[in-house]
């Protein structure tokens, strides 16, 4: 608990079968899942272990992007959520991002300037340049907000590289 102690994050145990209800008893951690991965996995490599644990989380996380995605659309109109770089960036520099969609293999290249909290593309990638969606994702998750990079046919609004929730409106 002194490892855990601040944290929200799911825990997945992997054990012998017979040993789960015991360490469940003895876990006062509140984030415990009620599924556990069963086996022996002292020799396993590393990657089987993630896999089964994918396994575990899958059906979690599909259904919170759900959600949020489902959020995105409904606040669309209340300016809470934008498909839009121009927005979606700046916002989430200041930390007014709660979830930050990000299209899987995509970059933004480009400066954000701090004084005017607006951000300048380029189209190629310029000495100087950062990938502005990396820099938005950094900060959505510094201030504790959620990020999904993803196919562009999951995407909220799919004409953009990024979409964002964010915490108030504008």
């Amino acid at each position: 608990m002194k490892l855990l102690n601040d944290e929200d994050k799911p825990m997945i145990v992997a054990c012998v079968d017979y040993l789960y209800p015991i360490y469940r008893d003895a876990n006062d951690y509140q984030y415990l899942m009620n599924e556990h991965i069963e086996g022996n996995f002292c020799d396993e490599d590393l990657l089987t272990l993630k896999e089964k644990a994918w396994n575990v989380m899958k059906p979690q996380v599909e259904s919170t992007r759900a959600s949020a995605k489902e959020k995105y659309k409904a606040q669309l109109n209340e300016g809470k959520s934008a498909p839009s770089p121009e927005t979606v960036i700046p916002a989430s520099m200041a930390g007014r991002t709660e979830t930050l969609f990000v299209k899987k293999d995509s970059h933004l290249w480009g400066k954000y300037k701090l004084k005017e909290h607006s951000i300048e593309i380029n189209q190629v990638r310029k000495v100087g340049d950062a990938d502005l969606l990396n820099l938005a994702a950094i900060e959505t998750i510094k201030h504790n907000g959620k990020v999904y990079v993803i196919n562009e046919d999951e995407m909220p609004d799919n004409t953009s590289v990024v979409n964002g929730v964010f915490r108030y409106a504008r």
